[in-house]
């Protein structure tokens, strides 16, 4: 297992070499000018090139690269945003936390109602119980998470006037740390419905298909056979094995917790690191791109990596040596 750990993190320098480069290459390839974004239209050419200049996008395309490589590893400079001069990792770290707190309560409120409404499911087949629930999760699938803040926003915003839709806290709500964290709440409650809500819809779904195929294997019947419990044999044989799907459904999903939901955070207007990608793509702000892509780059690998040791850990049968 130590051989494989070591192995795949040999293979992450060369990997996050490649998507550097395909990265950096297709954002300078791409139609558009950060400059037209920053001046009047109506600015003379030499004034935009002198522009273009101090930002460094005058030299050839391979130059530039290596200068962003350069300071990247060697000087763990990820650059400066060329909208509003703000350094990349600054940028990145002061929208971390909002992050990874709407991703982490949502997908830990997710997982921990998945399983046991999955469970059940595949214990309860074809009751009222499981009908309701699979109409529910075909729903959940069904609705783009984009719609589903929308409408949230309709109601409870605009008809109802119960809870704020932008932003993670009100700008005249005063030093009061009580009614700070209230409100906070408050602008917390609808983007994090809506990721809970798409999210469990189908990790149920995977927890009863995987329970279903696990509960007719021949190993099942023979704890039940034996005079086990029904719980001992659901928690203590069925659900280990059947944690496998889910494992990796949820390895895949892991990067989001760092990444962000790009659609949701845009709905809602939560500062996050979504968000952040979003008004980098909109703006051309090419520095802050790459540091969001390489930031999620290395979350999606080492959440593999993650995924891989869990596998071991849930099942023994599975091993990389």
């Amino acid at each position: 297992m130590y051989k494989y750990i070591l192995k795949r993190l040999a293979i992450t320098i060369p990997t996050l070499f490649a998507i550097s480069l395909i990265s950096f290459l297709i954002i300078h390839l791409s139609p558009g000018d950060p400059t037209a974004m920053m001046i009047d239209p109506k600015t003379r050419p030499e004034d935009r090139e002198r522009i273009k200049k101090n930002l460094g996008l005058d030299k050839p395309l391979p130059q530039q690269y290596f200068i962003w490589l350069n300071n990247l590893v060697f000087h763990r400079d990820m650059g400066y945003s060329l909208v509003n001069g703000k350094p990349v990792l600054k940028s990145i770290m002061e929208r971390l936390p909002n992050t990874l707190i709407l991703m982490g309560l949502s997908y830990l409120t997710a997982i921990l109602l998945a399983l046991p409404l999955g469970i059940y499911s595949a214990v309860k087949q074809y009751s009222p119980g499981d009908y309701i629930l699979t109409v529910l999760s075909f729903t959940g699938i069904s609705i783009p998470s984009f719609w589903l803040g929308l409408m949230l926003i309709c109601l409870f915003t605009v008809k109802l006037q119960l809870l704020p839709s932008i932003g993670t806290i009100s700008p005249d709500i005063g030093d009061n740390i009580i009614i700070q964290i209230y409100d906070f709440i408050k602008h917390l409650i609808m983007p994090f419905f809506v990721l809970v809500f798409t999210n469990l819809a189908a990790w149920s779904r995977y927890v009863r298909s995987s329970m279903l195929e696990v509960l007719k294997a021949d190993y099942i019947r023979t704890a039940r056979a034996k005079g086990q419990s029904e719980l001992k044999v659901l928690y203590k044989h069925a659900l280990r094995n059947a944690m496998i799907p889910l494992i990796t459904l949820i390895g895949l999903s892991l990067p989001d917790l760092l990444a962000g939901a790009f659609v949701t955070e845009m709905i809602f207007s939560w500062p996050g690191m979504g968000r952040l990608g979003m008004d980098a793509i909109f703006h051309r702000d090419y520095t802050v791109l790459m540091g969001t892509i390489m930031f999620s780059s290395i979350v999606i690998i080492v959440s593999n990596l993650i995924t891989d040791i869990f596998y071991v850990i849930t099942d023994p049968r599975i091993r990389f040596d």
